[in-house]
């Protein structure tokens, strides 16, 4: 049961994503260029989801206008993706409309609380939506939903770097009030549901290429610093990356 608290920032969650899907939100969508330090990362978040979505019943967590649901749609047996946004929810149906893809479909839903039956999915996916969520409550979903081997992938934002948190505090009004990203802790919770669980890590040094996104320059720096990030990764700086693609598989 959803508890008053729990219904506010489920509402807050709701109103923030819908003005960004309504409005395209400029200010938010300046963010973007930061997405540059961690291409590799999102390529393997890309590369995964195409793979284990082949031939497979598919659920994306946390859709938006469900871009990534509809390109998988060819090769996968069936995809279905759920937001809290009704207007993201709205669009990315229509757009399933217009392409004439028949088996793809979007709901609105809390992610926290979903309506599907027990192991329902051969594999969930989700890119930036943990973060918004109840951890505890949305891992045990996901865990439900799933059948018996199973795989979940999300790619998200670790908490634990200093600098990367001062730049969050100064840029309140780029987040919504309740995201928090992933710290330790969280990992934990997975673990204890998932006994497979691997995480790769991205963005440390890459984020000093930024300023060069645009540029054969920026694209060359970003590579060298990479393989300096996979260096100190290793050496047990892992847990100050920007961001993690996290594979878990359910027993």
């Amino acid at each position: 049961m959803t508890s008053v608290s729990d219904g506010m920032r489920l509402a807050r969650e709701r109103e923030f994503h819908n003005r960004h899907f309504l409005d395209e939100d400029e200010s938010r969508g300046a963010q973007n260029k930061y997405y540059f330090a961690i291409q590799q990362g999102l390529a393997l978040y890309n590369q995964l989801v195409v793979a284990h979505a082949q031939d497979r019943d598919a659920l994306e967590y946390g859709c938006g206008v469900g871009v990534l649901a509809r390109q998988i749609g060819g090769g996968a047996k069936s995809v279905v993706g759920i937001d809290l946004s009704d207007v993201a929810v709205g669009r990315a149906n229509d757009q399933c409309i217009t392409g004439g893809i028949d088996n793809v479909k979007f709901v609105a839903m809390n992610a926290e609380d979903m309506t599907f039956p027990d192991e329902s999915f051969d594999f969930v996916y989700g890119s930036a939506i943990l973060h918004h969520l109840d951890v505890a409550r949305s891992m045990s979903e996901i865990h439900r939903v799933l059948r018996p081997g199973g795989i979940a992938l999300f790619a998200e934002p670790l908490g634990h770097n200093p600098i990367f948190n001062l730049y969050r505090r100064l840029t309140p009004s780029k987040r919504t009030d309740d995201e928090h990203p992933l710290i330790r802790s969280d990992f934990d919770i997975v673990s204890r549901l998932f006994p497979e669980v691997r995480i790769h890590h991205f963005g440390l040094l890459t984020l000093l290429s930024v300023p060069l996104h645009s540029t054969g320059v920026g694209r060359a720096l970003r590579s060298g610093l990479h393989g300096i990030d996979r260096v100190l990764f290793g050496l047990g700086l892992r847990w100050y990356s920007w961001y993690v693609v996290i594979e878990m598989k359910k027993a």
